[in-house]
């Protein structure tokens, strides 16, 4: 009957309004930062550069749209027009310029859920270079997780993806332009693939030793690699290390991390667990919410509570059958109640943190729960013939245009036929539910390069995932 009452509340919930960020949301969400002097949504443009497997340079790993190192230097792009443009944007409390992922999350009005408010603990240097790097340079891995795709795990092997120009090769004089700034960090976060499988890592984290000994370096490990050379670099530095493991079943966690042995991850927990400790640094667990585990995340936290592990979720918004946000509305308010009954000791600051990341992935749920009833309302009267038909067009003219103007450019001949096909191929698969989220409203919105690359380069089954974390946007 609870069940039924809740949702029947938010069927008939006020959708959410438009693009601009109301006031209240804003005072509400700065009332709540650690900074309430803070006047800016977010400071990522300003502290912060991620630099991914393409050479992408962003702010962060859900804006995707800024500079790459083909264009230029690291330091042309971080003082450059696409980052400035950003920055006066953010100025303006503007979230427009692909920021997508906080805009939704702040209209919500789930404020722990908000990205921007990590970047909070990242000062803005005086001399306006970055205190934080995120490296995501490769996805060299030993794991083939059910939640990853090809450009996550190099265990994920899609055979349409066209590898000639897919991967961006970080030379030489990438890491002669990056010690200019690396005396100037404050934190560094290393993902992949599987940070301690990386080469170029191993040469940043000298180039770390050398020239800002202090700096603390924090990997999200799978937990799975600890050898001799590891264990060498984890003494020489100071390290936080964030293990991504999703169960504390050893069925269920072999089942989600593939080639992965439980007993093994636990002895290499144990070993991290007490490296943090004699180090005085983090150790945290990050955990990846799904269909295949969200009955156990309960024990998690009291796991976590109990043997003093800073906790974290990622919001998984792909692949569609691997995310709680595209399941049915019944199924989705009964993940919600049953987190609800749930409570935790808040008695140190480890079991306060985890609670706050429960109660906020507990309000995620009831988000979750009105754009699914949503969704379910509009598929009654839905076209998904028209729907996938205007989306394959969207995509087949900004993909052709930009193939058109690089050929025209000299610089690269392109397999048109690939492109048609592989593009055919994802939207025959994409799920009809998520057609009517406004997916094609985003999609025109976006560069034509951008959509490009997603589609020619990418491999199909990838591609089609990232579609469903574009559609997470219109929630």
């Amino acid at each position: 009957m609870r069940i039924i009452k809740l949702i029947s509340i938010l069927f008939n919930a006020k959708k959410a309004n438009n693009a601009v960020i109301p006031r209240h949301i804003i005072k509400k969400y700065n009332e709540n930062r650690p900074d309430k002097t803070l006047k800016m949504l977010c400071l990522a443009p300003f502290n912060s550069m991620r630099l991914n497997r393409s050479g992408g340079v962003t702010p962060c790993c859900q804006n995707y749209n800024l500079d790459n190192l083909t264009t230029g230097s690291l330091k042309e792009v971080w003082f450059g027009p696409q980052f400035n443009k950003l920055r006066e944007h953010i100025k303006k409390n503007d979230l427009t310029f692909f920021c997508d992922f906080c805009e939704v999350h702040l209209k919500n009005e789930n404020y722990d859920s908000v990205l921007a408010g990590t970047y909070d603990f990242h000062p803005v240097n005086k001399n306006t270079y970055p205190s934080y790097i995120d490296f995501s340079l490769d996805n060299t891995c030993n794991l083939s997780c059910i939640m990853c795709n090809s450009s996550l795990s190099s265990q994920k092997i899609d055979i349409t993806t066209v590898k000639d120009n897919n991967v961006f090769c970080y030379s030489d004089s990438f890491f002669t332009e990056l010690r200019e700034f690396i005396p100037g960090l404050k934190s560094v976060n290393f993902s992949g693939g599987e940070p301690f499988l990386i080469k170029d890592y191993f040469k940043i984290w000298e180039m770390i030793f050398e020239m800002n000994p202090a700096l603390t370096i924090t990997v999200t490990t799978n937990g799975t690699i600890l050898n001799d050379k590891v264990m060498g670099y984890l003494c020489k530095g100071k390290f936080n290390i964030n293990v991504s493991i999703d169960s504390l079943q050893k069925e269920n966690y072999e089942k989600i991390r593939v080639n992965a042995t439980f007993e093994k991850t636990l002895e290499n927990i144990a070993y991290f667990k007490q490296y943090c400790l004699e180090k005085n640094t983090t150790f945290s667990f990050v955990v990846c919410p799904m269909r295949y585990n969200w009955e156990e995340i309960p024990g998690i936290v009291h796991y976590a509570n109990e043997n003093n592990i800073f906790l974290n979720f990622n919001v998984v918004t792909k692949p569609f059958d691997c995310a709680l946000w595209t399941m049915p509305s019944n199924e989705i308010a009964t993940i919600y109640e049953y987190f609800k009954t749930f409570s935790f000791l808040q008695i140190n600051e480890i079991e306060k943190s985890n609670n706050n990341k429960y109660r906020s992935l507990t309000g995620l749920l009831k988000t979750w729960l009105a754009h699914a009833l949503k969704l379910e309302r509009d598929k009654s009267t839905a076209d998904f013939s028209a729907l996938r038909a205007d989306l394959e067009k969207t995509i087949k003219t900004k993909s052709i245009n930009y193939l058109k103007f690089q050929t025209l450019k000299g610089k690269e001949i392109y397999d048109e036929n690939l492109l048609i096909q592989k593009i055919e191929q994802v939207i025959a698969r994409f799920p009809d539910l998520l057609l009517g989220s406004g997916l094609n409203i985003r999609i025109k919105k976006m560069p034509d390069n951008f959509i490009f690359n997603e589609f020619y380069y990418q491999g199909v089954d990838t591609t089609k995932d990232n579609l469903c974390s574009i559609a997470y946007y219109s929630i």
